[in-house]
């Protein structure tokens, strides 16, 4: 009787051993700023990610202008700004033949502000830029970890982890989902959401090397039905470019998995520029325009950022710039709140502030994408079209 009662008391122990602040579930581009935040203002904290390796694939291919402030407050503006390029090119191309230039449309600026351009700069510099800055606090990412499920109560949340065979138990005083549009975090929740699919809206996409075109700009092909049918944009201070093509399924219906030999065959019948060759494609993926929201980003002690919160439209390029500030308002309301500095009722205004922007953030990435396809169709413009005075994020606060 006394062994058992005292190998519960060693049960208590360990769990009362084993805590933390918050648990960050996805270490993506919301989920690395929100642990920033927290880690610098001395908030205990850990970061799990269930992918084995790091990715290494542009995904999201810049920032908009409200983001450099952000990270010019956690002190990595510069780095960020060192690592792209605000100077983007979109030529347009009909088959072999190279067709006009358009540069950003200089009449959105915001010329009082310390950052007016997009900033081109891949998903993948992003994140390793903000795990250098995560890592100076002394917080690394914890690869190779799944949440397996979640306990809450008034006091704390009680997380379940499994890393190969052996299963972690965390008590935390908060917990937070950056995991993408595919959420364990809203799944073990149960927090659905309205989506709306557009099916026949289907991009490959991946990094590969180009050799015949001179990285210099990003180069689009219209089509009459499906307007920009493919855009190669060369990713700044790398040798990689990010490629893009529409898809369309077979006779049979069916939309093959993307390999550099269809990416090559695709270019090939609508550009026909054999001197051009792709190679070493370092990542790739078929994109379908999913757009949802949930009417709720957080339950109790428990939070959603990012691509767990809101999913859309690429066109505007708004997606990791919104799921940034996402983990940036969050981070400084968490702190305050666990380190007694305000009433947890200021948890309540993350979701009052961030909830509109990210209802606006699907309505203007969807009327982008229309604009976009109905000025390619006829040939007047392409990507270019994505960007508006409202795309740059410098009317939200």
């Amino acid at each position: 009787m006394f062994l058992a009662i005292l190998q519960v008391l060693i049960s208590f122990q360990n769990i009362a051993l084993n805590r933390t602040g918050v648990l960050i579930v996805g270490a993506g581009p919301a989920g690395l700023m929100l642990a920033c935040e927290l880690a610098r203002q001395k908030v205990a904290v850990r970061i799990i990610d269930r992918r084995p390796n790091f990715p290494n694939g542009s995904r999201a291919t810049g920032l908009q202008p409200r983001n450099p402030e952000v990270l010019d407050d956690l002190g990595i503006a510069e780095k960020i700004l060192q690592s792209g390029s605000n100077e983007i090119i979109f030529r347009h191309c009909r088959k072999n033949e190279m067709g006009g230039e358009a540069g950003p449309d200089n009449n959105n600026l915001c010329t009082d502000t310390k950052y007016h351009h997009f900033f081109f700069i891949p998903q993948w510099r992003v994140e390793e830029l903000l795990r250098e800055k995560l890592a100076s606090f002394g917080v690394t990412v914890e690869l190779n970890t799944d949440l397996e499920n979640i306990i809450q109560t008034s006091k704390y949340v009680v997380a379940y982890m499994r890393k190969n065979k052996s299963v972690e138990t965390l008590h935390c005083s908060n917990l937070v989902g950056c995991d993408g549009g595919k959420s364990t975090v809203r799944k073990i929740l149960n927090m659905g959401f309205q989506c709306e699919s557009h099916e026949d809206e289907c991009m490959r996409t991946g990094d590969t090397e180009i050799d015949g075109l001179v990285p210099d700009a990003w180069h689009l092909w219209l089509h009459p039905q499906l307007g920009m049918s493919k855009a190669l944009c060369s990713l700044p201070n790398t040798s990689k470019w990010q490629l893009q093509a529409a898809t369309i399924p077979n006779e049979k219906g069916i939309i093959t998995e993307p390999t550099l030999e269809n990416f090559q065959q695709i270019f090939q019948e609508q550009s026909n520029m054999s001197h051009v060759q792709s190679k070493n494609i370092s990542w790739q993926s078929l994109y379908r325009v999913n757009v949802h929201m949930r009417d709720k980003f957080g339950i109790d002690r428990i939070f959603i950022t990012g691509d767990a919160a809101h999913v859309h439209s690429v066109t505007g390029g708004l997606g990791m710039n919104t799921g940034i500030r996402d983990a940036y308002n969050l981070g400084s309301k968490l702190a305050s709140v666990i380190k007694n500095h305000a009433n947890k009722t200021l948890m309540d205004t993350y979701e009052e502030e961030r909830l509109p922007v990210a209802a606006w953030t699907l309505n203007i990435s969807s009327e982008r994408q229309k604009v976009v396809v109905s000025s390619a169709r006829p040939g007047q413009g392409g990507m270019e079209s994505s960007a508006s005075k409202d795309t740059n994020q410098l009317t939200l606060n």
